[in-house]
């Protein structure tokens, strides 16, 4: 009789147990593993490194470079989609019941931005540019050894390369250089150059004097 009422009792112990366990799980949120693949609507090509975040704590992911994506988050969270040049969309996360991951597309539209035309027409002639750069009246500082606007624009035709420039083409050389130094041209076997010395030779003009 005793043992029936121990049984009894810890029936009712492990019944409680898990009564108890089950309120708790259902006073918290729902954790879903979100994943997808980020797509750009005019092509529906993948888009790589599109940033992904939860607007609850602004903490997120980048998609790969196939576009495809991981995060955890809660059931009512928000999640956005953001990349440069294309407008930003939100999810927000309502899985089942029962569901623990939710599979998504998500497609970001172009964010396309129309500017009015802008025509760009040179001078008529150089010396209407030089009249209209002269009346700007500029000149490199108010002290007297400053340089006229007249000298400014003279300089302009005669602006020697800087130490950049200067480097490319001294590389360029020394390039050019050692390539022909190492790779002689060989004439041996060329055609044109023997037709050119036959031709000498027939003329006389390789005879010793």
């Amino acid at each position: 009789m005793m043992r029936k009422a121990w049984l009894f009792l810890g029936f009712i112990l492990c019944a409680t147990v898990a009564w108890s366990q089950d309120v708790a799980r259902a006073g918290e949120p729902q954790v879903v593993q979100v994943s997808g693949i980020v797509l750009s609507e005019d092509s529906l090509n993948a888009i790589a490194f599109a940033s992904i975040y939860r607007t609850r704590d602004m903490r997120g992911v980048w998609s790969d470079i196939n576009g495809f994506f991981s995060l955890p988050a809660l059931a009512g969270d928000t999640l956005r989609f953001v990349f440069i040049g294309h407008l930003s969309r939100d999810y927000v996360v309502s899985p089942g019941p029962a569901e623990t991951g939710v599979s998504i597309i998500q497609v970001l539209p172009v964010d396309e931005l129309n500017l009015p035309a802008v025509y760009v027409l040179p001078r008529p002639t150089p010396e209407r540019f030089r009249q209209e750069f002269l009346a700007m009246g500029m000149q490199t500082g108010p002290r007297p050894d400053a340089l006229s606007a007249s000298a400014l624009f003279d300089g302009l035709h005669e602006m020697t390369p800087d130490g950049s420039e200067n480097f490319k083409r001294a590389y360029a050389t020394f390039v050019n250089q050692d390539f022909n130094r190492v790779f002689q041209p060989n004439n041996l076997m060329n055609p044109l150059a023997w037709a050119q010395f036959i031709r000498m030779l027939s003329r006389g003009e390789l005879n010793p004097r």
